[in-house]
């Protein structure tokens, strides 16, 4: 049916006209905006309701990755015992082919830690030995005020900061100089209190007065990630110090160790905060301990069977030998499960005595 203006001009009927065409145009626009809107969301809520179904599938597959590293772990625990009595980056369990010196045993050259098919989905695994790194909690303040030289931090903050960790860490409430305690932490806005206790999580340090997420985190700090709500005021400073630091201090310290460095897997960064270890000392520990080709983790690495083998004078031996090794306890295991394009990981930390005894400290889903 015609509408028609009959008290109108034809300019003014034309006018209105047009302006009710926008009004339909935009009022199409607007319903198009909230059917595609829906789509999307009916899309993601039937996403989250597909992967809600794969929950058990996800926690059996993450649970098995885990399962697996623990069989390889003592599966080349059991076949280098007497040929390769060390742990090094060469090993099947860090990633590595084996060594080509000594045989390696058929079952041992059949694990592969990564795209594992299994039921709906698959897994991989990585496998991160926590000897390479220093134990936060045996630290003293020389061992943390060379970490904190390494990183780059002011000398003026380097007392203060590496105190705060010590009150940290200590059961007293004495607060050392420039250090921090629970009446500090306790006038923070949200407060909270001090640890006074060992750490049982490497971020813990993020919680002490002083250390930043950049200086945690080093060249990995991404402002999306480790900041949390409120803190978009410091996001330019903490960019801007994230460029500043080599290293983070999540890439020296842990939690949980046997209190000695394997030189065979410990970085640079780690073997400098050694008592008489310079950066030219420990460029030739990983240069000789990665062989011919100069790159670590293959075939003709040549792993140090004992800490007297290492390429340093003897007087500086002797200071540093009580902090070295050539052996892994502790290993972080890392399980990335993918189920319908969909991954989740899964970690867990495993004690490794010896190929019989290969327990699970703990489990977390991340």
């Amino acid at each position: 049916m015609k509408t028609s203006f009959p008290n109108l001009s034809p300019t003014t009927r034309n006018s209105a006209g047009g302006f009710a065409l926008i009004i339909v145009m935009v009022v199409i626009a607007i319903l198009g905006g909230i059917a595609v809107h829906f789509a999307s969301n009916m899309k993601v809520e039937l996403k989250l309701a597909q992967n809600a179904n794969f929950d058990a599938d996800f926690e059996v597959l993450g649970l098995s990755g885990i399962e697996y590293a623990r069989y390889v772990l003592a599966l080349e625990a059991a076949t280098t015992m007497t040929t390769e009595p060390f742990d090094a980056l060469h090993q099947v369990w860090a990633g590595g082919t084996g060594s080509e010196n000594y045989p390696m045993d058929e079952e041992l050259m059949m694990v592969n830690l990564n795209n594992n098919q299994l039921g709906s989905g698959s897994f991989s695994i990585s496998i991160t030995d926590m000897e390479r790194k220093w134990n936060i909690n045996s630290a003293n303040e020389a061992i943390l005020e060379q970490c904190l030289i390494l990183l780059g931090v002011d000398l003026s903050e380097m007392s203060a900061i590496s105190n705060s960790i010590l009150d940290w860490m200590d059961p007293d409430q004495i607060v050392r100089p420039g250090g921090a305690e629970t009446d500090d932490y306790l006038a923070m806005n949200p407060p909270y209190l001090c640890k006074d206790g060992p750490l049982d999580d490497i971020t813990e340090l993020l919680r002490v007065r002083g250390i930043t997420p950049p200086m945690f985190w080093g060249p990995e700090f991404n402002p999306s990630i480790h900041l949390g709500p409120g803190q978009d005021a410091e996001m330019m400073l903490f960019e801007s110090q994230a460029l500043a630091y080599p290293y983070g201090l999540k890439d020296f310290f842990t939690p949980i160790s046997s209190g000695t460095i394997n030189v065979n897997t410990a970085p640079a960064q780690v073997l400098m905060m050694i008592p008489g270890i310079d950066e030219l000392a420990a460029s030739e520990i990983i240069a000789q301990r990665s062989g011919p080709d100069g790159i670590q983790g293959t075939p003709d690495d040549t792993p140090y069977a004992s800490p007297s083998m290492l390429p340093v004078l003897p007087d500086v031996l002797n200071l540093a030998s009580r902090f070295l090794s050539v052996r892994s306890l502790h290993f972080l295991v890392e399980v990335d499960v993918t189920i319908n394009s969909t991954t989740r990981r899964f970690e867990a930390l495993i004690r490794r005595e010896s190929p019989t005894r290969v327990d699970t400290i703990f489990v977390r889903r991340r």
